[in-house]
C-alpha cells in the first residue's frame, strides 16, 4: 500500500511539473509574440534598457488622456523602447480598424510613431479626408499612404494586435506591459489607477522594471 502511494505521489509530481512546463512555455510564447515587432513599428532610445508595450485604443478617453503623459515620461527617461499595440473592437467598427492600420501604413514611409502620435493629437478623426490631412501634416506621400492602407499585410496588424490583446486576457485600455529589454519574460502588467497616471507614476514603473534586469 505504501509503495502504491509513493508511486502515485511521484506520478502526481511529474504531472504537475509537466503542466507547469506547458504553462510556462505558453506564457513565454505570449510575451515574445507581443514584443516581437519590426523595428520600424517602435520608438527606441539607442541605450534603451526597458521596453514599454502599450495596449491602447484611439476611442478610449483614458488612453487619450494618458498618451501625452506617457510620451513625456518616455522622453524624460530617455532609455525606453516604446511599442504601441493599438486595438479596436466592436462589430462593424471598420473605421476604428482603419485608424489602427494608419500608423502601420505610415510606417512604410518611416513615420509609424509620428502617425500614432498625430492621430491622438488630431482626434476626433471620423473620415478619410481628415485622416489624409493628418498624413499631409506629418509629411507623408498621400498616394503611397492610401495604397498601403489597403494592403492586406498592413491591415492584418489590426487583427494581430487585437488577438494578442485577447490572448493576454486583457479587457480594458490603457494597459501597459513594462519589462527589461534584455528579458521581456520578466515584464509586468501595469494598469494606471483610474486611467490617469502622472509622469512620476510612470517613471517609478520604469525604475521597477530596471530592478528586474
Amino acid at each position: 500500500m505504501k509503495r502504491t502511494n509513493k508511486i502515485l505521489i511521484v506520478l502526481l509530481v511529474v504531472a504537475l511539473s509537466y503542466l507547469f512546463y506547458i504553462y510556462t512555455k505558453k506564457v513565454e510564447g505570449l510575451v515574445s509574440s507581443a514584443f516581437d515587432v519590426p523595428y520600424k513599428y517602435t520608438q527606441a532610445a539607442i541605450n534603451a534598457d526597458i521596453v514599454v508595450l502599450d495596449f491602447n485604443n484611439y476611442s478610449c478617453t483614458y488612453c487619450q488622456k494618458m498618451h501625452p503623459v506617457l510620451k513625456e515620461a518616455i522622453k524624460r527617461d530617455n532609455k525606453v523602447k516604446y511599442i504601441p499595440r493599438t486595438v479596436s473592437w466592436g462589430k462593424g467598427n471598420e473605421w476604428g480598424k482603419t485608424l489602427v492600420v494608419a500608423s502601420y501604413a505610415a510606417g512604410e514611409q518611416g513615420k509609424f510613431i509620428e502617425m500614432h502620435d498625430a492621430i491622438y493629437e488630431n482626434l476626433p478623426i471620423h473620415d478619410m479626408d481628415k485622416l489624409l490631412s493628418v498624413a499631409v501634416k506629418i509629411g507623408l506621400d498621400t498616394k503611397e499612404f492610401s495604397r498601403d492602407l489597403s494592403r492586406s499585410d498592413i491591415r492584418s496588424w489590426a487583427d494581430k494586435n487585437f488577438q494578442i490583446f485577447k490572448d493576454w486576457g486583457i479587457n480594458k485600455t490603457p494597459t501597459l506591459v513594462i519589462g527589461p529589454a534584455n528579458n521581456v519574460g520578466r515584464a509586468k502588467i501595469y494598469r494606471p489607477k483610474d486611467g490617469n497616471p502622472t509622469i512620476d507614476d510612470l517613471l517609478e514603473q520604469f525604475e521597477k522594471a530596471r530592478k528586474r534586469i
